[in-house]
């Protein structure tokens, strides 16, 4: 299973929250462009391993 979560979220003992650098602001926790591209590239590396 392919985990979002592991790639957005704060370390410990905040992995319940999202970095704020992936948010679309302050008061949206919303993922903005970066978290995207960071999503779809790891997404495209673990689908190609798992799947060759």
């Amino acid at each position: 299973m392919f985990d979002i979560a592991e790639l957005l979220s704060c370390p410990a003992p905040d992995e319940h929250r999202i970095e704020p650098k992936y948010m679309s602001n302050a008061d949206d926790p919303h993922p903005n462009g970066l978290a995207g591209a960071v999503v779809a590239e790891a997404f495209l590396k673990w689908f190609a391993a798992a799947y060759q």
